[in-house]
């Protein structure tokens, strides 16, 4: 990761898991802690996703003292990081170098904690009702990805309007199941195949 530059929002982000991790009484910073601070940033793309899937800081802070408890908040910030946050801020450095994009952003840090299936965060975002591969798959989209996924099931339906109108054609449907209730439900993919438009909306390549 030496190479790969991180923007001022997600060293912010990592500082804040820091932060949180101290507050908490934590001994450690784990990929929940990283993902509280990715929600504490307010006006960030990540932090506005995690609210519209339904997971603000104020919901996940009281997950993560329900679930791991609370101990004495330290002075100090200087925890470790724990093997899942590191695997975590290396998925964001592979996701941004996928999309083609040179600094890892907050939008790269949530997408390396969705990657990281077992993780803290992952188990963070289930009891809070989200769909962690819907929302990796609608960041992605608003990355820029060459794939967007729809489902009516998930209601993003705006979403799926927005990929319409920056080139994304359909291309194939195929039947889920979701994990959490088991219901079945129709996932549709879409493909970028067109140029962005000469108003310069959309920010295809």
């Amino acid at each position: 990761m030496a190479d790969s530059q991180f923007t001022s929002t997600a060293l912010g982000a990592i500082r804040l898991a820091q932060q949180n991790a101290a507050r908490l009484g934590h001994s450690y910073v784990g990929s929940e802690h990283l993902l509280l601070g990715l929600a504490g940033q307010e006006f960030s793309p990540a932090a506005m996703a995690l609210r519209r899937a339904g997971a603000d800081s104020q919901a996940l802070r009281s997950a993560i003292a329900q679930r791991v408890g609370t101990g004495v908040p330290a002075q100090s910030s200087f925890q470790g990081l724990t093997p899942n946050c590191c695997m975590a801020i290396q998925g964001a450095v592979e996701e941004s170098r996928r999309l083609g994009q040179h600094a890892v952003n907050s939008e790269h840090l949530l997408l390396g904690l969705l990657r990281a299936k077992g993780s803290g965060a992952a188990r963070l975002l289930a009891h809070c009702g989200v769909d962690n591969d819907e929302l990796y798959r609608s960041v992605c989209a608003s990355l820029g990805g060459e794939e967007f996924y729809y489902s009516a099931y998930a209601k993003n339906l705006p979403s799926k309007a927005l990929a319409l109108s920056c080139g994304f054609v359909y291309w194939h449907s195929e039947q889920k199941t979701d994990e959490r209730n088991g219901n079945l439900y129709v996932l549709e993919t879409y493909k970028k195949t067109l140029k962005p438009s000469e108003d310069g909306e959309c920010d295809a390549g």
